[in-house]
C-alpha cells in the first residue's frame, strides 16, 4: 500500500555526508550528475560501481566529491558530483563508465552551482520531513 512506498522512499537517496563539510568550498563549483538506466540488479550493481569509482578517483586527487545519489523510479540511478574541473571529471566519468557499467548508456550533465544550491535545497527539504516526521511521534 501507500504506506510500505513512503517508508522505502528516503532510502532510495542517499546523502554523503562528507559533502556537508566540503559545502563551503567555492573551488568545487559545478555539479555532475552522472545517471544510468537501470532494468535489472546487475545493471544496479554496475552503475554503483561506476559512480563509486568515480567518487573514490575524485576524492582522492581532491577533485571533488559526491553529494549525494538516489534512484529514480525504478527506472534510473543517478548520483551528484561537486567538481573544481568539469571537464576532466566528465572525461572521468566516461571513461569509468565505459570500464564498470559496459553494457548501460551512462547520461552526463553538468551545471554551474557555485552556492551548491542543488544539494543545500535538497538536504534542508529532506531534514525538514525528518523534523515533520519526529515531531510527529
Amino acid at each position: 500500500g501507500a504506506d510500505a512506498d513512503e517508508d522505502d522512499a528516503p532510502a532510495l537517496l542517499t546523502f554523503h555526508d562528507s559533502a556537508h563539510h566540503l559545502s563551503t568550498r567555492a573551488d568545487l563549483s559545478y555539479l555532475l550528475t552522472l545517471r544510468f538506466p537501470i532494468y535489472s540488479q546487475t545493471s544496479l550493481d554496475q552503475a554503483r560501481a561506476a559512480q563509486d569509482a568515480l567518487e573514490a578517483q575524485l576524492v582522492q586527487g581532491q577533485r571533488g566529491v559526491q553529494a549525494f545519489s538516489r534512484m529514480e523510479g525504478m527506472q534510473s540511478r543517478m548520483a551528484a558530483f561537486y567538481v573544481d574541473d568539469p571537464e576532466a571529471a566528465a572525461q572521468l566519468a566516461s571513461q569509468l563508465a565505459a570500464e564498470h557499467a559496459p553494457e548501460l548508456e551512462p547520461a552526463l550533465a553538468l551545471e554551474y552551482d557555485p552556492s551548491w544550491r542543488e544539494y543545500l535545497g535538497m538536504y534542508s527539504a529532506i531534514h525538514r520531513q525528518d523534523e515533520q516526521a519526529a515531531n510527529l511521534h
